[in-house]
């Protein structure tokens, strides 16, 4: 009889789990001792880094670990712990796995290896799709990455891991993915292949970025004319920015800007973009009259993707 009560009393607690948000172990638990309860129950840890001072991570404490449907897809499959990477052991652990962004997402085996990571704000439901998913060595980064540099160059793996390259800020491994994925497809300009070209933008030297500004049309009709302009507008801005700062001055170099975006971009775009660069320094000098005559001359589609009105 007894042991019938005991049965119950665990399907009663699965049961409440389930109707709960994620369950997270003790937050004074050591790092050693969620290692071994990972071994002893052949468990992945779901780590859910994060930082008081994140927006974004409070957005995520707040309103998407506590929802149900993303407690069924964790609570059970994982061993999960929140990760205050600002306090106490925490500080150790980010170290170790190199989180540099907020919130982050790990998760790793009983030995301490990473399986999978991937970071960012979700909703609800792409939480509870990287919860189902991540049990599985064909959506884990790691295996992926792995298979790699294995020698696979299969479309499907390429594709894949330039969406988590990108994810991720692993800019080596998003130059040599997507370049990859591109070589085994005959026509780029499905929209399958252009959402890779698009996601895959950098830098202006990229022969990419070339083909996305030849075929922008084509880009545009398929993920709309904003989002294909501020893309190009942002790899611009910020190729530029690197190569054109001069540190010795503290300030942006135009004519350094001139001669290496003239390489690369249109004129009538280049003109836009540093006449951007002007206005800034107009700003800082607080030259109020010039810095009006210079915003009112360029584009109203730059003005607007950078703010300007």
């Amino acid at each position: 009889m007894n042991k019938y009560i005991v049965l119950f009393i665990n399907l009663l607690a699965v049961c409440t789990a389930a109707g709960q948000g994620i369950q997270f172990e003790p937050e004074n638990s050591s790092w050693e001792v969620i290692l071994k309860k990972a071994r002893q129950e052949n468990k992945l840890i779901f780590v859910a880094a994060y930082s008081p001072s994140c927006h974004n991570c409070r957005h995520m404490l707040e309103n998407v670990y506590p929802s149900q449907a993303v407690g069924a897809a964790f609570n059970g499959n994982y061993l999960n712990v929140k990760l205050d990477v600002d306090r106490g052991e925490g500080i150790q652990v980010a170290n170790q796995y190199r989180i540099l962004a907020y919130p982050t997402y790990l998760f790793v085996n009983g030995q301490g290896e990473v399986q999978h990571r991937t970071q960012g704000t979700m909703t609800v439901e792409k939480m509870v799709e990287l919860g189902k998913n991540s049990t599985n060595p064909t959506h884990q980064f790691m295996p992926l990455k792995a298979r790699f540099w294995s020698g696979d160059r299969s479309g499907e793996l390429l594709r894949r891991l330039t969406f988590m390259a990108k994810d991720l800020a692993d800019a080596d491994l998003l130059d040599t993915v997507h370049v990859a994925y591109l070589a085994t497809q005959k026509n780029w300009l499905t929209k399958d292949n252009m959402e890779v070209i698009l996601s895959a933008q950098k830098s202006i030297e990229q022969p990419t970025f070339a083909f996305l500004l030849k075929n922008e049309k084509s880009f545009s009709k398929a993920f709309g004319l904003a989002k294909v302009k501020n893309r190009i507008d942002e790899v611009s801005l910020a190729s530029l920015s690197m190569h054109a700062y001069n540190p010795s001055m503290r300030d942006f170099d135009l004519h350094k800007a001139r001669v290496y975006g003239a390489a690369y971009l249109p004129a009538d775009l280049l003109e836009q973009y540093l006449s951007l660069f002007q206005i800034n320094q107009f700003i800082r000098k607080q030259e109020t009259a010039s810095f009006l005559e210079a915003a009112l001359g360029i584009s109203t589609d730059i003005r607007v993707t950078m703010g300007f009105f």
